[in-house]
């Protein structure tokens, strides 16, 4: 029991301050001395999240394709998700709506001549660790439970209100139907 509350502890430290990962530094900063830089992966916000994940379904990536371990493929798919892949890893970056939309292509294209194909492989995995999916999954699976629309006895006088409420409403003169 104590060493899953340990687990649990980490698990939530790991979220609140992020994943660091050091990369070379833009020539900018080269020339000032500095090698590299750091950068964190922080748990994405909901709405990076959303983002991120348009661009993962965009990419249309047939997972048996990947299963095959063919090397031609491979290549192929390097060639044509290269790109919004940097670019997509650039956005859990940034973690913000106005980061997103005016740095996500140039620190996108930054990325992709910075991270080798392990990094980015690493970063890949961290990001959706981080993601919270699975919380969003159980977020809508309760959506059917929790509606929002049905009729509910919010009086505290009638006792038993869940049997009331489960019960169907029936108009004054309708029958019962029987």
């Amino acid at each position: 029991m104590v060493e899953e509350q340990v687990q649990a502890q980490a698990a939530n430290t790991l979220l609140e301050r992020g994943v660091r990962f050091s990369i070379p530094a833009p020539f900018l900063l080269r020339i000032f001395g500095k090698k590299k830089v750091s950068l964190v992966i922080r748990q994405p916000k909901l709405g990076t999240l959303i983002y991120m994940s348009k661009g993962f379904v965009s990419m249309n990536v047939d997972p048996s394709l990947i299963e095959s371990g063919d090397v031609d493929q491979a290549y192929m798919m390097v060639a044509k998700h290269g790109d919004e892949m940097s670019r997509l890893m650039a956005v859990a970056v940034l973690n913000g709506k106005l980061k997103i939309k005016l740095l996500s292509v140039i620190v996108g294209k930054w990325l992709k001549w910075k991270l080798t194909a392990v990094t980015l492989a690493e970063l890949f995995f961290t990001v959706t660790t981080l993601s919270g999916v699975q919380h969003f999954t159980t977020t809508i699976r309760y959506l059917p439970a929790m509606n929002l629309m049905k009729r509910r006895n919010l009086s505290p006088e009638i006792k038993g209100s869940q049997e009331a409420e489960s019960k169907v409403f029936i108009a004054p003169g309708e029958q019962s139907g029987a």
